[in-house]
C-alpha cells in the first residue's frame, strides 16, 4: 500500500524521541514531511511558511510549552489537529491541555495510540473543513439572496403567518413612497385599495391550502395607486409553514400603453367615421347656406315682418357654426404624416402660443409662471401643430381658472430636458378634473363644457399630433386643486410613415 504524505510539524527538544516519533509513523503507514522546533519564533515561523495536517507537540521544552503553542494556534485562528505527547504528564495537566483545545494526549512511551490518533484527528479534521466551507457558502448565499432580494427591481415583501410585515426590500419601499419601519408589522392587507382586499380576503385562505395565490391589483402609494400583479408564496421550514412572500410586479405602464394602444385604435376607427360625415354633410349645408343667403337678398325687394330677416339670419348664423364643427371633424381626421418636420425650438413654440392667447389670458387676470431651460436641444416637429396643441391646452387652463376662479390665477410653464426626452409641463390651479373623467379627456367629442360651448375635440387633435411625433402627453388632476399636462418627445424623433389620426 502506497504511503500516505503527511506534513508533520514536531514541537520537540529531544531529537531522539522526534525520531523514535516519525518512526512509529513510517511503520503505521505514512511518509511524514517534518519539520522539527522548539521556540515560539521557529513555531511560528513554520506556521507562516506552509500549512500542516498534524501537530505532535512534547508538553515542556526549555523556552516553550504545548500550552503556549495552542494559544497561538488559537489567536491565529488555525484548525490543525494538536496531539500533546509527553515523558512524564500528570493527568490534571492532561485535562488542562484538552482544555485549552488539544485533540490528544500521548505517552512517549506507549505510542500505539498515536497512528489511530492521527487518524481519528485527520477524518474529524476534514469534517471541520467541510462543515466551514459549507458555513461560508452559506453566509455567502444569504449575503447574496439578500442584496437580490433588495435590489431586485420588483417588489418583495415577507410576511409572517398573521399576514405581518417582518421585512420589505427597497423598490417596494420606492414605490409605496415610504420609510422601512413604517411598513414593519403592519397588516400588508392595508397596503391594497379597497377593491383589492376584498379580492384578497375572499384567496387568503386558500394559501394554506395550495401556497400560493397571485392575481391582479392595485396599491396604494400617497396620492395614487399602482397597478400590479401579485403572487403570495408559502414557505416552509421543518415541513411546516413559516413565512409568507409577496411580491408585487408594478404593471402601471403596461397599463398605461395597453390604453393608449386602445385608445389610439378609437381614435383611428373614429377619424375615419368622422372625416365620411363631415364630407356627407358638407354638400347639404351648403345648399342651406346658399338658399338662406338668396332668401335673405330677396327681403330687400318687399317688406317682410322682420321676424323673417333674425330667423334667416339665426340660420347663417348656425350654418356658420356646423362649418367651424365640419373644420374640427376634418382636422381631427387629418394625416399628420403628410406634415414635413423640421428642428424646432420648443420655447420658442411656446412663446408664440403664449402670444397668441395673451390678450385674453390678461382679459382675465390669469398670470404666466415660465421655467423654460436654456439652451434645450430642438427636436422635429411641425411648428403649425405644436402651437396648435399649446394653445388648446393653454385655452383650457383659462376655462379651469375661470370656472374656479380663485384669488389668484396662475398657469405654470416648464421645459427641461432629461434622457434623451424633452419635456413640457403646463399646470393651472382651476377647477381641475374628476378622477373618474381623466382617462376619457383623449376621446374625441368628450366635453364637461357647456352644450356649445366646445366640440370636445381639441384634446383629441392633441393627442394625435404628439403622437405622431412619437410622443406622450398625459394628464394628472386632483379635482378643485390644480391639472397638470405632460408631453414628452423624443430627441432623436423619426417620422412615422402610418396615417396618424
Amino acid at each position: 500500500m502506497t504511503p500516505k504524505k503527511l506534513q508533520t510539524l514536531l514541537l520537540e527538544d529531544s531529537e531522539d524521541d522526534a525520531l523514535l516519533i516519525l518512526r512509529v509513523l513510517k511503520k503505521g503507514g505514512y511518509q511524514p514531511s517534518y519539520q522539527i522546533v522548539e521556540t515560539k519564533e521557529a513555531f511560528c515561523s513554520a506556521l507562516e511558511r506552509q500549512s500542516w495536517d498534524v501537530i505532535l507537540s512534547d508538553f515542556s521544552m526549555p523556552t516553550f510549552n504545548a500550552l503556549q503553542a495552542l494559544q497561538i494556534l488559537q489567536q491565529k485562528e488555525l484548525d490543525i489537529p494538536f496531539i500533546v505527547i509527553s515523558g512524564a504528564i500528570g493527568e490534571d495537566v492532561a485535562v488542562e491541555c484538552m482544555r485549552s483545545g488539544a485533540h490528544d494526549y500521548l505517552i512517549k512511551g506507549n505510542l500505539a495510540r498515536l497512528v489511530p490518533a492521527i487518524d481519528r484527528e485527520l477524518r474529524e479534521a476534514k469534517v471541520r473543513q467541510q462543515n466551514r466551507l459549507a458555513l461560508q457558502a452559506l453566509k455567502e448565499s444569504e449575503i447574496k439572496y439578500k442584496k437580490l432580494y433588495h435590489n431586485a427591481p420588483v417588489m418583495y415583501l415577507t410576511l409572517n403567518l398573521k399576514g405581518e410585515i417582518t421585512e420589505v426590500n427597497q423598490t417596494a419601499l420606492e414605490k409605496l413612497n415610504s420609510k422601512k419601519e413604517n411598513l414593519i408589522g403592519k397588516d400588508f392587507f392595508s397596503l391594497f385599495t379597497a377593491k383589492t382586499q376584498e379580492k384578497l380576503m375572499l384567496s387568503y385562505p386558500n394559501l394554506l391550502e395550495k401556497g400560493y395565490i397571485s392575481g391582479e391589483g392595485q396599491l396604494n402609494s400617497q396620492n395614487q395607486t399602482i397597478d400590479v400583479i401579485y403572487t403570495l408564496n408559502l414557505e416552509y421550514s421543518l415541513q411546516q409553514p413559516s413565512i409568507v412572500r409577496l411580491t408585487c410586479l408594478d404593471i402601471s405602464e403596461l397599463k398605461r400603453l395597453q390604453q393608449q394602444l386602445v385608445h389610439s385604435d378609437r381614435l383611428a376607427s373614429l377619424g375615419r367615421l368622422a372625416a365620411g360625415i363631415s364630407h356627407e354633410i358638407n354638400q347639404p349645408l351648403a345648399c342651406i347656406s346658399m338658399s338662406a343667403e338668396i332668401l335673405l337678398s330677396k327681403l330687400n325687394s318687399f317688406s317682410p315682418p322682420p321676424i323673417f330677416q333674425e330667423e334667416l339670419q339665426d340660420i347663417l348664423k348656425q350654418v356658420d357654426r356646423i362649418n367651424r364643427i365640419i373644420q374640427n371633424i376634418k382636422t381631427f381626421s387629418r394625416d399628420f404624416g403628410h406634415s414635413f418636420p423640421s428642428p424646432v425650438n420648443i420655447n420658442q413654440i411656446l412663446h408664440s402660443s403664449l402670444q397668441l392667447v395673451r390678450h385674453d389670458m390678461e382679459k382675465n387676470n390669469i398670470e404666466f409662471c415660465l421655467e423654460l431651460q436654456e439652451n434645450i436641444p430642438t427636436i422635429k416637429g411641425d411648428i403649425c401643430l405644436l402651437e396648435q396643441v399649446f394653445v388648446n391646452l393653454l385655452l383650457n387652463a383659462k376655462d379651469a381658472l375661470e370656472e374656479k376662479n380663485p384669488p389668484r390665477k396662475q398657469i405654470y410653464i416648464r421645459t427641461f430636458c432629461q434622457n434623451q426626452n424633452i419635456f413640457v409641463k403646463i399646470k393651472d390651479n382651476g377647477i381641475g378634473i374628476e378622477r373618474e373623467n381623466l382617462e376619457k379627456i383623449f376621446d374625441p367629442f368628450y366635453t364637461t363644457k357647456e352644450v356649445g360651448v366646445g366640440t370636445g375635440l381639441g384634446l383629441a387633435i392633441s393627442y394625435g399630433i404628439i403622437t405622431e411625433l412619437h410622443g406622450r402627453i398625459e394628464c394628472q388632476s386632483q379635482k378643485g386643486e390644480w391639472t397638470q399636462f405632460t408631453i414628452t418627445l423624443p430627441l432623436n424623433c423619426e417620422k412615422s410613415t402610418k396615417t396618424s389620426v
